[in-house]
C-alpha cells in the first residue's frame, strides 16, 4: 500500500480539513457579526 505512506497525500488531506475548518470558523463568525448588527440596529 504505497498510499498509506505516502507523506503528499496525508499532508493534503490535512491542509484541505484545515481549510474546510477555516473557511466554516470565518462562515460562523460573519454570520454571529450580521446577527449582532440585526440586534445593535433593531
Amino acid at each position: 500500500m504505497p498510499f498509506s505512506n505516502d507523506p503528499f497525500a496525508s499532508s493534503l488531506i490535512g491542509r484541505s480539513a484545515l481549510t474546510r475548518l477555516a473557511l466554516l470558523a470565518i462562515g460562523i463568525a460573519i454570520l454571529w457579526a450580521a446577527i449582532g448588527w440585526a440586534v445593535a440596529l433593531a
